[in-house]
């Protein structure tokens, strides 16, 4: 997105937050309300729902002097592996945060309509659908440098709707087969990346498994055109 308006003469600056998201320590907090405290007055700002959900305060403080525009890819509460205090806590941040924003930008028709039950009109949603661009095929783990097993990746952050621990299980059942797996994916929710490298360890996957982290566009090009699966 940020490409995209900048080649349309747009000026945009990006601020990262803190790690920690959706559920940042005060450290954390007091960051975010600072970046949005440093903005002039009238900027139009993109907030991503990952931070915005639970930053209703800071919204709220803001909401009159800032153009505050919300990106959500799904309600926080929808997550997988929240205890219901979470889940509740969750539903009520992001009704208030939601509703300090002028617009909310979603990336699915689905999302679009979960938000109706936050309160949100759809006259106050737009929809845009993620786009990818076109790549070359792969040309596999026979073009690498590496050995002669089968190569897998995956490519998200490690976080518990993501079910890395599904896919640890079931290839710990193929330890027959000859085959290496590459984790590729931001460890932001600290307490799933830890559960993933206990299940490593405790299947014994150590030799198998690389835990890549958070890559460049460069480094996961490359990733993708070494991977058979």
């Amino acid at each position: 997105m940020m490409r995209e308006v900048q080649a349309l003469g747009w000026s945009v600056r990006h601020h990262r937050l803190a790690d920690g998201f959706p559920f940042p320590d005060e450290a954390g907090r007091q960051h975010a309300d600072a970046v949005l405290g440093a903005l002039p007055d009238g900027a139009l700002t993109l907030v991503d729902g990952l931070a915005l959900g639970v930053l209703p305060e800071a919204a709220g403080r803001h909401a009159d002097r800032l153009r505050l525009v919300g990106l959500v890819h799904h309600p926080l509460a929808a997550e997988t592996g929240l205890s219901e205090a979470q889940r509740s806590f969750l539903v009520t941040s992001e009704v208030d945060a939601l509703a300090a924003t002028r617009h909310i930008i979603v990336t699915s028709p689905f999302t679009a309509t979960a938000l109706a039950g936050y309160g949100v009109t759809p006259d106050r949603v737009t929809t845009i659908l993620p786009g990818t661009d076109a790549a070359p095929p792969a040309r596999g783990s026979a073009e690498g440098d590496g050995g002669p097993e089968l190569a897998l990746l995956s490519v998200g952050s490690l976080t518990p709707r993501k079910g890395h621990d599904v896919l640890l299980t079931a290839l710990a059942r193929l330890v027959d087969r000859d085959w290496h797996l590459t984790l590729a994916g931001g460890a932001r929710d600290a307490e799933t990346a830890g559960q993933i490298e206990n299940i490593i360890r405790h299947k014994a996957l150590s030799s198998r498994v690389t835990l890549r982290g958070e890559v460049d566009q460069a480094t996961l090009n490359h990733l993708y055109n070494r991977v058979d699966l």
